[in-house]
């Protein structure tokens, strides 16, 4: 069954995207333009060059991944080797064998500068993530490790009790602030999802299209 062995909300990965969260919140209290300056990192990642180039991203990051773990010898055998992507008319799924996210990937993913594209891990995600921002503002990520999700309107709360009134909802950073997924309940609500996990997948993306997407898939693959 899906999710049996996979770590809920007490993992490492669920604790550092606590620690991190609160970390930037805070930055932001003390240093309040550092929002603008985060959204324009955001919007500047996203739209140099990747804009429209979600799919290819995510299944390029997935490749990578895999030719690191088959030569490295230590590794386990893949049960299939494969990447996987689903689109239906309301998300997007990416799911790969792989290394499981780490706090360090966390950290990548919660900024717009790091990389750890020499390693097997999410972090590698860093730009061809943030690369879905275009037609989701609900990026979530699923590993055995730990899960996270990021929503545009939690963020958009958070930043205007520090700065009230002068925050756009779409000029907010997206990428600061997450919160940890229980992966259990994520699998009862979404059978893709189960499958996806059911196959040996480890992590996996899903990405919920915003409503002037949903419906349009095409709009997704750039």
């Amino acid at each position: 069954m899906a999710g049996t062995n996979w770590e809920g909300m007490d993992s490492e990965v669920a604790n550092k995207v606590r620690e991190l969260s609160a970390a930037y919140l805070e930055n932001a209290e003390n240093i309040p333009t550092e929002i603008t300056s985060w959204a324009n990192q955001e919007r500047q990642t996203w739209g140099g060059g990747y804009e429209g180039r979600t799919i290819h991203e995510l299944i390029q990051n997935g490749a990578d991944e895999i030719l690191r773990w088959v030569e490295d010898p230590t590794k386990k055998s893949f049960k299939s080797g494969g990447i996987r992507v689903v689109l239906t008319s309301s998300a997007l799924y990416c799911a790969n064998e792989g290394h499981p996210l780490t706090p360090e990937g966390v950290s990548t993913l919660l900024s717009n500068n790091l990389s750890y594209k020499t390693g097997n891990e999410i972090g590698r995600f860093g730009v061809g993530f943030k690369a879905g921002l275009p037609v989701t503002d609900r990026p979530e990520i699923y590993s055995a490790t730990g899960s996270l999700g990021f929503d545009r309107g939690r963020s958009h709360r958070a930043f205007s009790r520090i700065s009230p009134g002068s925050l756009a909802k779409e000029r907010v950073p997206v990428l600061r602030i997450a919160d940890p997924i229980d992966p259990g309940e994520a699998f009862v609500d979404d059978d893709i999802l189960t499958e996806l996990a059911d196959g040996g997948a480890s992590p996996i993306v899903k990405l919920p299209f915003k409503p002037k997407v949903a419906g349009q898939p095409a709009m997704a693959t750039g």
